[in-house]
């Protein structure tokens, strides 16, 4: 069982969506940093599995894969062979765009954000932060 204090993120696989989306859903302005780091940090890694990591909390079996490439592709993130696991690779211009995107969410603003293509790739990526509270609140 993970230590709930230390979950920085909550990852869903909502496959009766259309496109098929990866809900990352952010706990706290902090997790926006962490993703953010873990982006910026991609064009010195080769692969990084930000599904494996501790500070994700797996709500459906799935498994994201992170990968840096030299080449731009339309298609960024891709199915694998295995039911459930996606791999999402992308150039270093693109991991410092994402993480630009992630910045609103340090800044401690609600909402989401899309990182992925509903037409080119296999799953849509929507990375979401303070959306549960404002639901609440209204």
């Amino acid at each position: 069982m993970k230590d709930v204090d230390n979950i920085m993120m909550s990852c869903e696989l909502r496959e009766e969506a259309r496109p098929p989306t990866l809900l990352l859903r952010l706990m706290h302005a902090e997790s926006a940093t962490w993703l953010s780091s873990i982006f910026l940090a991609m064009p010195d890694r080769i692969e990084f599995d930000l599904t494996a990591d501790s500070a994700v909390d797996l709500l459906s079996p799935v498994s994201l894969r992170l990968a840096c490439s030299g080449k731009r592709s339309w298609k960024k993130l891709a199915a694998t062979d295995r039911e459930g696991q996606f791999v999402w690779i992308a150039t270093p211009d693109d991991w410092e765009t994402y993480a630009a995107l992630l910045e609103p969410f340090i800044e401690g603003r609600y909402g989401h954000q899309y990182f992925t293509s509903e037409v080119n790739d296999d799953l849509l990526v929507e990375v979401s932060f303070g959306e549960r509270l404002l639901a609440s609140i209204q």
